[in-house]
């Protein structure tokens, strides 16, 4: 996909229209703007992202939210398989195995 593709995708949503759901980049970024508003409104208070991030991911609610769905969605546990098969494979490409 090139950046016009992206662009019109945006702008699409952007002024009411649909966008195809197995996009899977678009549906990455929308999930982090989500996210990314989360943690904000909730420790706005902190300084930048990373201190941000760890707050929310100690937060107990978020834990037991966590849990919950590890719990009780698959697609949920899947993600979260994915992502960290994803992890291993970029940790093994960074050092050279």
């Amino acid at each position: 996909m090139n950046v016009e593709e992206i662009i019109e995708k945006w702008y699409t949503l952007a002024s009411g229209g649909d966008i195809e759901r197995g996009d899977i980049f678009f549906r990455f970024v929308a999930v982090w703007v989500a996210f990314n508003a989360l943690y904000t409104s909730l420790y706005g208070d902190e300084v930048g992202d990373f201190n941000q991030i760890r707050s929310f991911a100690g937060n107990p609610k978020a834990i037991d939210w966590h849990r919950e769905l590890v719990r009780c969605d698959s697609d949920y546990m899947r993600a979260i398989i994915a992502n960290c098969f994803a992890c291993v494979i970029m940790s093994a490409s960074a050092h050279g195995s």
